[in-house]
């Protein structure tokens, strides 16, 4: 197997953590204990940014997320969600990515926002991918606890051909659980990207050293790894984003700031354009060099997302 390494030069700022890092658990509703971690800045926080992580991210990735925020006086939280990183599952073959209703994932954000974070600030969510649906839905029902979201690539619709403009014909489907449980058509356990049919690491990220961090705490660190989603996740994403997509749902939401990138290949771009029309406040930014990874992407790319993202933490 290929060894993932990150340059000399990159590996203080990418692959260790800052100084003022702490680790924890919560437990949600259900009693499962999910892993986070906290940095807050040495001078009083103006702010606070909790990352909502994309699918299999591990809170690792985001080391250099906190030390950039901190530097901007704000504070900085990640955690994994049940069925990822070092947080819990729910099956017994814990490469599995699965769920039992993204109403679970945006109760476990609600709850850590309101017992983890501090209440001094409103919590700004910037959320990734499936992390950018679930912030919106959290947004939606507690907008007393968040202020205006950014929401980078968010899952509104699946590039994924098999699914691609069907999600509501899935989210309709009753499928016993030997079904449910299983892996998608194709799918297997953990492995790097570009092998077994993942894209190539510079499909996520045009950075030569950020495009690796996927793989590279994973590989150092098999306890963070993690596989495809079952069928029962792609239902439960497709349910959630039938919700999302809903004109009157979507006209009871507040302000938002959504990033779109122009060469994603994860998530569907005109879905997330066709739901535009029924919000009432929407910011769109296009990043048109960026792969499906713009928090990870180039410095012009990047520093453009954590400025919006932190002008909107200022906000709280």
């Amino acid at each position: 197997m290929t060894s993932i390494r990150i340059s000399p030069e990159w590996a203080e700022r990418l692959t260790t953590p800052p100084d003022n890092w702490n680790l924890g658990l919560f437990r949600n509703g259900h009693g499962h204990l999910l892993r986070y971690a906290c940095a807050q800045p040495k001078k009083p926080a103006r702010g606070q940014v909790v990352y909502v992580e994309g699918l299999n991210e591990p809170l690792q990735k985001t080391y250099e997320l906190a030390r950039d925020f901190n530097k901007r006086a704000l504070g900085f939280a990640v955690f994994d969600r049940l069925g990822q990183g070092h947080s819990g599952r729910l099956l017994k073959d814990r490469f599995k990515i699965h769920s039992h209703g993204f109403h679970h994932h945006v109760a476990d954000l609600i709850k850590f926002s309101e017992t983890i974070m501090p209440r001094d600030h409103k919590v700004t969510l910037l959320g990734h991918s499936t992390g950018g649906l679930i912030a919106l839905m959290a947004y939606h029902d507690r907008p007393d606890l968040f202020t205006e979201p950014f929401l980078n690539a968010p899952l509104f619709g699946m590039m994924q051909p098999l699914i691609r403009n069907r999600e509501d014909l899935l989210a309709r489907l009753r499928l016993p659980p030997f079904i449910t449980e299983s892996y998608v058509p194709k799918g297997q356990g953990w492995r790097l990207r570009g092998t077994g049919g993942w894209a190539r690491q510079e499909a996520y990220s045009s950075h030569p050293e950020r495009m690796r961090l996927h793989d590279y705490f994973p590989q150092k660190h098999p306890y963070l790894r993690a596989g495809d989603p079952t069928i029962g996740w792609v239902q439960e994403a497709c349910r959630a984003m039938m919700i999302a997509r809903n004109p009157k749902w979507l006209s009871e939401v507040g302000p938002v700031t959504i990033a779109t990138s122009g060469q994603d290949h994860v998530t569907d771009n005109l879905q997330t354009i066709k739901i535009m029309p029924h919000l009432k406040q929407v910011l769109h930014i296009i990043y048109s060099g960026s792969r499906h990874e713009a928090p990870f992407e180039t410095d012009d790319i990047r520093g453009h997302l954590i400025e919006t993202t932190a002008k909107l933490a200022l906000k709280g």
